[in-house]
């Protein structure tokens, strides 16, 4: 009967270089290349998570309302305002499949003979496709609490999309929970607005009275807006202090030593093709109410290789699949902001 595996020498040095590698660096590989996604380890907000759903307490309003002044013989009323609400999530799954046919594992050799070791490079290709997969899903203007990608990030702030099954109308339908609004009317989203330190002051100001701590706050903008962001700091002042998310790799820098302005070279309209002028977007998160929850077991594990041939009519090749379960998710949309119109 013939083997399922390769030989001793080859099985061996295909673990090393493929399994073992992954599991040493899958997460810090997939997620430190992406800006919201570093800040949210960088600031802890990853969760291991478990069950069918994740819900979230949600406080939507004050209890002043049930408050009354009185004078002498006036009968004290008494009442009760709700203020929770449990706005929830799905688990969503996905996968990046790597295969190798009988050639490349084969002949690609372990010795002297290999330019090229196949299984760093399908490894980084896994990871590459895994990161190109979470952006597309982060910035997807189309997702929906029942999409099968990871939640994003323009429908957690658009402002009158459903989300988190919570819907949403201007100021009329849970305001609480529409992301932020420079002019407090939920519907300027779309309004073309001028890239300057003006227009990210004023986005600050907005969400601030929910940020207890400026490290967690971040703005994320394309080359050109970042280039313009910059080019007005740094003539105003003799040095730009770099911001935390250089020690990634990132090009950041600070604005009034409080917002972290960063360069995401993904939103442009070449890299997010099925989106509209993606390099006007413009986000400011306070990641203290974001949270990537990720399952224990599919946290961008590879699962191992498996010669396919194994099965009837299977190819004469081998096939892994990095696993990801989870979802991106936040709780509290009024402590962000999105414009989708900045030049």
């Amino acid at each position: 009967m013939a083997s399922s595996a390769l030989t001793a020498s080859q099985n061996a040095d295909l673990d090393a270089t493929t399994r073992a590698m992954w599991q040493k660096t899958r997460v810090p590989q997939v997620l430190l290349r992406m800006p919201l996604y570093a800040k949210l380890l960088d600031r802890n907000r990853r969760s291991w998570s478990r069950g069918d759903k994740y819900v979230f307490t949600a406080d939507y309003q004050e209890t002043d309302s049930v408050g009354q002044w009185y004078g002498k013989g006036t009968g004290l009323t008494a009442g009760r305002a709700v203020s929770l609400t449990k706005p929830w999530f799905l688990p969503k799954f996905g996968n990046i499949p790597v295969r190798a046919d009988m050639e490349e594992m084969l002949l690609n050799g372990s010795g002297e003979e290999t330019v090229i070791n196949l299984s760093e490079y399908l490894v980084k290709k896994a990871q590459r496709a895994a990161r190109i997969l979470l952006y597309k899903a982060a910035y997807a203007a189309a997702s929906t609490d029942t999409s099968t990608g990871f939640q994003s990030i323009v429908q957690a702030l658009n402002h009158d999309a459903t989300y988190a099954h919570t819907t949403r109308a201007t100021t009329v339908t849970n305001k609480w929970f529409q992301g932020a609004s420079l002019d407090d009317t939920f519907a300027d989203q779309d309004t073309a607005r001028t890239c300057d330190v003006s227009l990210v002051r004023a986005m600050y100001s907005k969400i601030m009275k929910y940020v207890e701590d400026p490290a967690d706050v971040i703005l994320i903008c394309g080359d050109t807006n970042y280039l313009t962001l910059k080019a007005e700091v740094s003539a105003s002042t003799k040095t730009t202090k770099q911001g935390t998310m250089a020690k990634y790799g990132f090009a950041s820098f600070m604005i009034d030593d409080q917002i972290e302005v960063v360069q995401d070279y993904f939103l442009s309209a070449a890299e997010l093709p099925a989106e509209t002028t993606p390099q006007k977007w413009m986000f400011m998160l306070n990641v203290d109410h974001w949270h990537l929850m990720l399952h224990p077991e599919r946290s961008f594990a590879l699962k191992p290789f498996r010669w396919q041939a194994e099965m009837t009519n299977g190819a004469d090749e081998w096939l892994g699949r990095v696993l990801i379960a989870g979802n991106l998710a936040c709780d509290h949309p009024a402590s962000s902001m999105w414009l989708s119109n900045v030049t």
